[in-house]
């Protein structure tokens, strides 16, 4: 009697939430949730180690009319912060259909576009590299809990920027590879002859 009542009740439950009948969930799918959160983890750690233990002569090198290795750190914090400032704000749009909305492998040519500038955001001036590495901690580890949690479909929220039309889980995606493009150009200041030693 017990047993009957109360698989009638999770009937009942399954129906009116909407659950009963459904195919699928519209949430991230198991791909697409592990390559975001490997992009994010491993574009931190390659970020990190690029600039943590540089002395301040280092920091301050750059080509000649060229950005210094700080100012890369501080472009990267900011253009990380914008694109989960933009993750959030495309959140919270209504959810549409996918019509004009970038394809998922022209990011890598965006990342390019939004570094040359064509993105177009203040830089924050950071007082010390701490402060600026405390908001790329502070965001990053807000980006990887709502990747590895999140249950909403975030492939039909979508926002026009300067640079496309893009959904949630690009711009997502998008914070990620900015962080390793931002990597790689510090990598490449640092193998400069004339970069200092200590």
């Amino acid at each position: 009697m017990f047993k009957r009542t109360k698989g009638y009740l999770l009937l009942t439950m399954l129906v009116v939430t909407g659950l009963a009948g459904r195919y699928h969930m519209d949430t991230l799918s198991g791909k697409e949730r592990r390559s975001l959160v490997q992009e994010l983890k491993q574009s931190r750690a390659s970020f990190t180690s690029t600039f943590r233990y540089l002395s301040k002569k280092q920091l301050d090198f750059h080509k000649i009319k060229g950005p210094s290795v700080r100012y890369y750190v501080y472009q990267a914090v900011q253009t990380e912060h914008v694109f989960w400032s933009y993750s959030k704000k495309c959140l919270e749009e209504v959810g549409t259909n996918r019509t004009n909305i970038l394809p998922d492998d022209s990011l890598q040519f965006l990342v390019q576009e939004a570094a040359s500038g064509k993105l177009k955001f203040t830089i924050t001036q950071f007082k010390t590299l701490e402060a600026a590495f405390s908001q790329f901690k502070k965001d990053r580890a807000d980006q990887l809990l709502y990747v590895n949690t999140t249950t909403e479909n975030v492939r039909i929220h979508a926002l026009q920027t300067s640079i496309g039309k893009l959904d949630a889980y690009q711009l997502l995606l998008l914070s990620g590879l900015s962080i390793s493009h931002y990597a790689r150009l510090i990598d490449q200041l640092k193998s400069d002859p004339h970069f200092p030693k200590s």
